[in-house]
């Protein structure tokens, strides 16, 4: 299982044709997370609605692409 790096994604699927390249929403989520820690938005989350809204779907964007039929990561 790998965190989602796009680009490690990416290259994994040129080497490895039929290979599955999966993730863990969990190391996405804390991803994310640690990033809004980064760039010191965590007043923002706790205090506006519409920051927690906006980053908890980027948190779900891994569970959306699946279903959608338009894959997110790799532009398929």
């Amino acid at each position: 299982m790998l965190d989602f790096e796009v680009a490690l994604w990416q290259a994994l699927a040129m080497e490895f044709v039929d290979a599955v390249v999966k993730g863990c929403t969990f190391h996405y989520a804390q991803a994310i997370w640690r990033k809004v820690q980064e760039m010191g938005l965590q007043t923002a989350y706790t205090q506006r609605r519409r920051v927690q809204s906006f980053i908890r779907l980027v948190m779900c964007w891994c569970i959306i692409q699946r279903r959608c039929k338009v894959c997110l990561v790799c532009s398929r």
